[in-house]
């Protein structure tokens, strides 16, 4: 592996722990079961892409519910799944 191909290894490695640290920042958050993680991570990878340092969707067109202007965020696409993949959610007790 030359430098070159090297850095850019390195560079993609370092941009997918980035994403992978704000997707589990947002799961835990957003109340998503430890045991849960890996499938949320995986889901997310799916979904976003790190973008000049911030979570986007990769699909451009998924715009926020609640901010027409802005792209969904990991926040809100958790709170989708809570309605859609109920058993990655921890119960809440009362």
């Amino acid at each position: 592996m030359t430098r070159a191909e090297h850095r850019l290894w390195a560079h993609r490695r370092l941009k997918r722990l980035e994403l992978e640290n704000a997707l589990l920042t947002a799961a835990f958050e957003a109340g998503v079961a430890r045991t849960a993680w890996p499938d949320v991570l995986n889901r997310g990878l799916e979904v976003f892409t790190l973008e000049d340092g911030r979570v986007v969707p990769e699909d451009p067109t998924l715009y926020s519910a609640t901010r027409p202007h802005e792209r969904r965020g990991p926040r809100e696409w958790l709170e989708g799944l809570r309605e859609d993949a109920k058993h990655l959610f921890e119960r809440r007790t009362r």
